[in-house]
């Protein structure tokens, strides 16, 4: 049995959540995905604009983010630390300016959550992707997103294309505030057709359950164990959206 918390170094502050307060917007996406060898890339290639709730906070340096309201996005608590007041992002081709980033202590040591709260403008072009916050997840098969580094789980990073790619991976385990994955190799049981890890540059990559009723947000990539790096069998983990958790008005979150 993995034990989350063994693996995340409190100076990464390995994260939570965070809810970016958005005035204007722009699009880019600087993200790693790790792939099966035995599965040819374009299965896991898309096209443009196919997720365009999903979006960096920094031009070329990462810092991923989800949109899940009008004047929200989500992200992992050490990407928030270094969003300044002001800052642009782009979104769907606008441009929007943080209006405030609030960080928040969860639960769990060395683990943080960041909120933002907008108080002007909408967001236009862009549905928000609601959050999955029924507390089923765990077995459960998620899909994440990235634009970037990509290889596969013989050879670990390899290449930068900046192409858009979607993988899958199934929750092994759940603890706390923590979801936890495995990047499993052709032929082990829990292995799915579109396996997949993502890695370096990945901090905030948001995990997506799809449900009855649409796509939902479950939660951010927050830190690899590194053991094997980014190759089969290597462990990575992820903020969980909390059971119940909602966006609301105001500074409440959830």
């Amino acid at each position: 049995m993995v034990q989350i918390g063994r693996f995340i170094r409190e100076s990464q502050l390995a994260g939570a959540l965070i809810a970016i307060a958005l005035m204007a917007a722009a699009v880019s996406s600087a993200h790693l995905m790790i792939i099966r060898h035995d599965v040819e890339d374009d299965e896991y290639l898309q096209a443009e604009g196919a997720y365009p709730a999903v979006f960096d906070v920094f031009q070329g340096r990462g810092g991923v983010v989800a949109l899940v309201a009008p004047h929200w996005a989500l992200t992992v608590g050490h990407v928030g630390r270094d969003i300044p007041q002001g800052h642009q992002v782009t979104i769907v081709g606008q441009p929007y300016t943080v209006k405030q980033v609030i960080l928040t202590r969860t639960g769990n040591p060395g683990i943080w959550r960041a909120r933002c709260w907008s108080w002007t403008g909408r967001l236009r072009g862009v549905d928000p992707i609601p959050l999955h916050n029924r507390g089923d997840d765990q077995g459960q098969i998620v899909t994440f997103v990235g634009r970037g580094d990509s290889g596969t789980g013989l050879t670990g990073p390899v290449d930068y294309d900046h192409r858009l790619r979607a993988a899958t991976n199934r929750i092994e385990r759940t603890e706390g505030s923590m979801l936890a994955i495995r990047f499993d190799a052709p032929g082990d049981e829990n292995v799915t057709p579109l396996e997949g890890i993502s890695g370096p540059g990945d901090s905030g990559d948001p995990v997506f359950l799809e449900i009855a009723e649409g796509l939902r947000l479950a939660g951010h990539s927050v830190v690899s164990n590194g053991r094997p790096k980014r190759l089969y069998g290597a462990w990575e983990f992820y903020t969980r959206i909390p059971p119940g958790g909602k966006v609301g008005l105001g500074h409440d979150v959830y």
